[in-house]
């Protein structure tokens, strides 16, 4: 099973959150999935700063799917 981490970012000014953004990373465990979710929303919040955060109320929500690789037999 291979998960794929998926982030969204979020207005709560605004009410409104941008199309999902699909971050191409992929992990075999739940775990190091949703420590990586934490671990990149924390990055993309200090690489927007806080002015930008503060403006805006920016957060970041995240999911992490599974994906269904069929393999060759």
């Amino acid at each position: 099973m291979k998960l794929s981490l998926i982030l969204i970012l979020c207005s709560a000014l605004q009410s409104t959150c941008m199309p999902p953004m699909h971050t191409g990373l992929m992990y075999n465990n739940w775990n190091d999935c949703m420590t990586a979710g934490y671990q990149q929303s924390l990055e993309f919040l200090q690489s927007s700063g806080p002015e930008q955060v503060n403006k805006a109320q920016l957060y970041v929500k995240f999911v992490c799917l599974e994906n269904k690789i069929e393999e060759d037999t």
